[in-house]
């Protein structure tokens, strides 16, 4: 769900994290808090990278490895 809203609404960031990190706890473990974070996080920084690979890939194309 937090990826969708990271990009395809006009919600910010830092809200859908937030709120990702804080539903965790009520669905899963407050121990996953850090990983949900690290993940979300790590999207933002790289989003435009993994998005090319998802598009390449319905396109056919094989994907670059990640270094």
């Amino acid at each position: 769900m937090a990826l969708y809203q990271l990009d395809h609404t006009r919600a910010p960031a830092f809200a859908v994290v937030d709120q990702a990190v804080e539903a965790v706890v009520l669905v899963a473990r407050p121990a996953a808090k850090p990983l949900v974070n690290a993940l979300l996080r790590r999207y933002l920084r790289e989003r435009e990278a993994l998005n090319a690979q998802v598009a390449a890939a319905r396109a056919g194309e094989r994907p670059q490895l990640v270094d």
